[in-house]
Formats: structure tokens, C-alpha cells, sequence
């Protein structure tokens, strides 16, 4: 089954002569490298290596699109807006919207036929469509004009594609550990405790916060990690995730799965490595993804 999915996203558009130079030295993905067209997922670091904010920097023929979340945007873009006239850039909110289109029952028969990335032209409208998998698996992200929302919703259903819930969604994304900025990682976090490696670079060059990540890369890994977790028993946000009869952590995501619940939480290393029980509110959880 073929499904489409309204996100929340906030749009900003990044432009200026230097403006990969730019977000290359403020990101902690390669973006000098992405062709047009391409793009990557990223994240805004502190100087200590902590994740201020996720996004997805596409590169295109004006410039940069970054795709954000809420809660990443007042991060991304007070940083940015700050720094990029020093670079002869600009940042804007880009009065655009994103449609995430993905399978969701039957993955083989997902097939849209196109590369990673092209201009999807339907009738007059024109919308950028490109590969994301930002759910942990194979997805595609459709930027269109606000304005344009009710064609591209109407093309698509007559293109099989059906409306997917928030449950659906939040399914994907749990079982997948994908976390979601401000829920699962924050502030407080690493990004290599959030399972979030795939917005890592390690060859670039500097970058904010790059000395502490490439230490925990090269000469150790992180004491925790997001996890994705079942239990037979309800489950709710908050709730203490403990191991030999102490909390090691709270559950920070989740969704019932018609009586079964599935979690993320973070679990520590050893925990990981020595495979040890795992409860909350006195019921065994096991693992879904380690």
C-alpha cells in the first residue's frame, strides 16, 4: 500500500554564493559534496557535541532547502541567521510544504520508478521530489507550494496513494529508532546515543562540535542507546524502564499496537552487550531492534 503523509515541517531556503561553504562548517553532514538535487540528513551540534536540532539539507538549483521540525526550528535558524551574513548568505522561511510518500504494508510494492531526486510536474504545478527514508525506510519527500496542497493531494489519491495516520507514522518510526527532537533526543543527548549516525561525517573537516564526536567515534562508543522496545503490558511516556531492580531510564516514545506496545528508551551499553532483563512496571520488555 502506497501512502502519503502531511508533515509539520518548516521550510527554510539558504542562499548566497557560499552558502554550501557555509552550512558546511555549521552541520554535521557533508554538504560541499551534495550535487543538486541531493541531500542528506543533519544535525546542529553544540560545541560539546550535543544535538541542538535535526534537519534535511536539500541541495537545490536556488540554493539550500533545510527540512526541520518545530521544535529543531528555533535552533537552526537563530544560529544560522546569525552567522550567515558573515558568509554573504541569507536564510528565509520558505512558504513551502512537505508530503512524505511511503509503503506501509507491502514494501516491494512501493515502486514510484524515479531516481533519487527530480521535478515532479502535474498539469502547471511543479513540486521537488526527492529520497528521504526519514522514517528508516524507503520514503520519498514531496516539496510543494503551500497553496498547491489540495492538487497534490487529489493527484496522489488518484495515484493509489491513501492517507496514512499518525499511528502509522509513529509505528514506522518507533520500531524503526527513528527519534523525534525534543521527545527522544535533546539537548542533553549525543548523537551517537540517539542512534542518529546516519547525520555524522567524519571526513569532512571541522565543524561545531566535531572534536567530541570523532573522539566517541574513534576511541570508544556511547554509555547509552535509543531503543526500540515491545511489551505485552501497558505502557505509557514516563514511565521507568529498569534493569536488576534499578531505573536506567524513562520511556520516551510509544505506541499501542492493538494491545501490544512498542517504545523507545535509552538502555546502556553493558545492559545491550550482557543482554539483561529488561522491565517496566514490573512486566519483561524485550527488544525490537537492538
Amino acid at each position: 500500500m502506497a501512502g502519503q503523509f502531511l508533515t509539520n515541517d518548516v521550510v527554510l531556503q539558504v542562499v548566497g554564493d557560499k552558502a554550501a561553504k557555509f552550512l558546511h562548517g555549521q552541520l554535521s553532514n557533508s554538504i560541499t559534496t551534495l550535487q543538486v538535487g541531493q541531500g542528506n540528513q543533519n544535525a546542529l551540534l553544540s560545541q560539546k557535541g550535543k544535538v541542538q536540532g535535526l534537519c534535511f539539507a536539500l541541495h537545490t538549483v536556488a540554493g539550500f532547502l533545510l527540512l526541520t521540525d518545530p521544535a529543531s526550528e528555533p535552533a537552526l535558524t537563530g544560529h544560522l541567521k546569525k552567522l550567515a551574513p558573515l558568509s554573504r548568505c541569507r536564510l528565509n522561511h520558505s512558504d513551502k510544504a512537505v508530503i512524505y510518500l511511503g509503503a506501509f504494508s507491502d514494501h516491494d510494492a512501493f515502486q514510484l520508478n524515479l531516481g533519487d531526486s527530480q521535478h515532479w510536474q502535474e498539469s502547471s504545478h511543479s513540486a521537488l521530489l526527492f529520497r528521504s527514508d526519514r522514517y528508516g525506510e524507503r520514503g520519498y519527500d514531496l516539496v510543494i507550494e503551500t497553496q498547491d496542497y489540495d492538487f497534490w493531494q487529489d493527484t496522489l489519491s488518484q495515484k493509489n496513494f491513501v492517507e496514512l495516520s499518525e499511528e502509522q507514522i509513529e509505528t514506522t518510526r518507533i520500531q524503526n529508532t527513528v527519534p523525534r527532537f525534543g521527545e527522544d533526543v535533546t539537548t542533553d543527548h549525543l548523537p551517537q546515543e540517539a542512534r542518529l549516525d546516519r547525520v555524522l561525517h567524519f571526513d569532512k573537516g571541522c565543524y561545531l562540535g566535531q572534536e567530541v564526536i570523532a573522539r566517541l567515534h574513534y576511541r570508544g562508543h556511547a554509555n547509552k542507546f535509543l531503543t526500540s522496545l515491545r511489551s505485552e503490558s501497558p505502557v505509557q511516556i514516563g514511565d521507568a524502564l529498569c534493569s536488576d531492580d534499578k531505573e536506567i531510564s524513562v520511556v520516551t516514545s510509544v505506541v499501542d499496537l492493538n494491545g501490544a506496545f512498542c517504545f523507545l528508551s535509552y538502555v546502556p551499553h553493558k545492559v545491550l552487550e550482557n543482554k539483561g532483563a529488561l522491565m517496566v512496571n514490573g512486566e519483561k520488555v524485550v527488544l525490537v531492534k537492538n
